[in-house]
């Protein structure tokens, strides 16, 4: 049986929960009877902060192909709208620029929300680096249907003091 939240009903979506089912993940059912498994959103954006926060310590020894088994062939990254690369085997060149700009870095989420039906993780977090000093970013990352990262769009500021 789905239960359906009015609000969540008026955007096409139904949630099946764990209180239905414990030994079923929950998911998302879409109008077009597309079903997105929330938890695979979530453990591939919870991977790509993982595999940031190992390149930015500057003790890793981060391997390429790590980054690069997260994305679709056509990744594209934005940042603060501008186009840093269309394809997933220029991000590490992007990582390695963006290391040299800051230097070591770690990041400490804030915030993770999956929004099921754009397939998309929205991810706030402070990026704190040796050279830039504290900044937030907001990232949000679409997958495609095999949970792979196909656009990463940020916004960074800087904080206020």
């Amino acid at each position: 049986m789905k239960k359906y939240c009015p609000a969540v009903w008026m955007l096409g979506i139904s949630l099946v929960g764990a209180s239905e089912n414990r030994n079923q993940p929950f998911m998302c059912e879409l109008k077009n009877e597309e079903t997105i498994y929330l938890p695979e959103i979530r453990q591939a954006a919870n991977r790509y902060i993982q595999i940031l926060n190992q390149i930015g310590d500057p003790g890793s020894d981060y391997q390429t192909d790590e980054i690069i088994s997260l994305c679709a062939i056509n990744c594209k990254k934005v940042r603060n709208e501008k186009i840093l690369f269309e394809d997933r085997e220029q991000f590490p060149s992007q990582l390695d620029a963006g290391k040299l700009w800051l230097g070591a870095w770690s990041i400490d989420v804030q915030e993770l929300l999956i929004a099921a039906e754009d397939r998309a993780a929205i991810i706030r977090y402070r990026l704190s680096t040796e050279r830039e000093g504290d900044l937030v970013v907001i990232a949000i990352l679409y997958f495609d249907s095999n949970y792979k990262i196909c656009e990463i769009n940020e916004v960074h500021n800087q904080l206020e003091q």
